[in-house]
């Protein structure tokens, strides 16, 4: 058996790498998803569908030309000529794992080698270990075994001038080989995506939404696992003095997703306050937590929707203690209340939060009733006739409707 140099030479020899210092071209994005590929055979296909069409809608509103979105097992394949910005665009879809703009070649050992060693002239850096990784499905006359073998002997044949070193444990780079029968795809690099589920997969949610990052995170995580948002906003009180508000907040969730409707609606804090003015602060915070989530289940009959969303965090605020949440529960008759944020720290959330939301506000958001209260004064059994002789019981008249986000 030749020596791999010698075998390298014979195929250089035999022009399959004619230019070692040009570069194939990125023709494609591959596309990773996680928990997809583990469902049942029929929901894997029905949410992969879901996942190719808010690929196309992104790729749509962020312009980038391509021509083709394939889906295949484990994998979609996008064909565009802009593959690195596609790559950084659909990274940021629900869903996606993971994005590599590729090199596509007709999968022979020939076409494999010049791409990859081309790919590692460009992008590998001097001095630095390098290993190469493959994988393979379908019938061929090589394994992967002959791929990772023979690519990293001709890269360290022709490349002696990058002074390179192999490296399996934990390379610092590596050409990367996925053969899917006829194709063969090649890249050096990967783009984190965002993960979770395909967008309009999992449900309608009602998110309440102040100027506060837990109830963006709330909203977001929700989001993220492939629910779909109504926002139910809570006006500003005059003290806040923000420069981003909670209308700002829902819009720039609501860009994270494709090829919906988001409706949008404003509670309007001052037309409660106005009710509670003569309350104890105690008995206040109650009501007023009370109705915020009282209209937020009208919302949940209103648009079919299967629970409702809100940022609260365990022993923030008086509003956030654990008997306010339970009394303050008893008002959405029944629906779901989902706390995504519950048991965070405030540093977590900060830490957490994605570049959308990326911007500085309050983490958890304090009562609009001036003043702390006492969970302990309220009297249980008094609320609900104190709601009815406040007129808490109907909410539509705290609430107006704003806006329809089509995104």
């Amino acid at each position: 058996m030749p020596s791999p140099r010698n075998l390298f030479g014979r195929v250089i020899r035999g022009g399959l790498v004619q230019d070692q210092k040009t570069a194939p071209k990125y023709s494609a994005v591959l596309v990773r998803y996680g928990e997809i590929g583990v469902k049942s055979r029929q929901t894997r296909k029905r949410m992969s569908r879901v996942l190719a069409d808010q690929i196309r809608a992104a790729l749509d509103k962020a312009a980038i030309p391509f021509s083709d979105v394939r889906i295949e097992y484990g994998r979609i394949f996008v064909e565009t000529r802009d593959a690195s910005d596609a790559a950084r665009v659909i990274a940021g879809v629900f869903g996606v794992v993971s994005t590599s703009p590729v090199v596509v070649v007709d999968a022979r050992m020939d076409n494999i080698l010049k791409a990859g060693l081309g790919l590692a002239r460009r992008d590998f850096r001097p001095g630095a270990s390098f290993a190469v990784g493959a994988r393979r499905m379908g019938e061929h006359d090589f394994s992967s075994q002959d791929i990772r073998e023979q690519l990293g002997a001709l890269i360290l044949s022709e490349l002696g001038d990058l002074d390179l070193r192999v490296d399996l444990g934990s390379p610092v780079q590596t050409v990367y080989v996925e053969v899917r029968n006829d194709r063969a795809y090649l890249f050096t690099r990967s783009v984190p995506g965002v993960g979770g589920m395909p967008s309009g997969t999992q449900g309608v949610v009602v998110c309440v939404l102040s100027a506060t990052l837990a109830s963006a995170m709330a909203a977001y995580r929700v989001m993220r696992r492939g629910c779909i948002p109504v926002f139910l906003v809570i006006e500003e009180p005059d003290w806040k003095g923000t420069s981003v508000t909670a209308m700002d907040l829902a819009k720039r969730l609501a860009s994270l997703i494709y090829h919906q409707k988001i409706p949008l609606y404003l509670l309007v804090t001052s037309r409660v306050l106005d009710r509670l003015e003569d309350m104890s602060t105690a008995h206040a915070c109650l009501l007023w937590k009370r109705l915020v989530l009282r209209a937020a289940a009208v919302l949940v009959d209103q648009h079919d929707s299967d629970g409702i969303v809100v940022g609260d965090v365990i022993g923030e605020y008086c509003h956030h203690s654990l008997r306010i949440f339970r009394l303050a529960a008893q008002a959405s008759g029944g629906v779901p209340i989902l706390t995504p944020c519950a048991g965070e720290d405030l540093d977590s959330i900060i830490r957490d939060r994605p570049p959308a939301i990326d911007v500085e506000l309050p983490v958890a958001a304090r009562c609009p009733i001036a003043g702390p209260c006492d969970p302990g004064e309220i009297d249980e059994s008094e609320v609900q006739a104190v709601e009815a002789r406040l007129h808490l019981l109907n909410p539509s008249e705290f609430v107006e409707q704003r806006d329809i986000l089509v995104v």
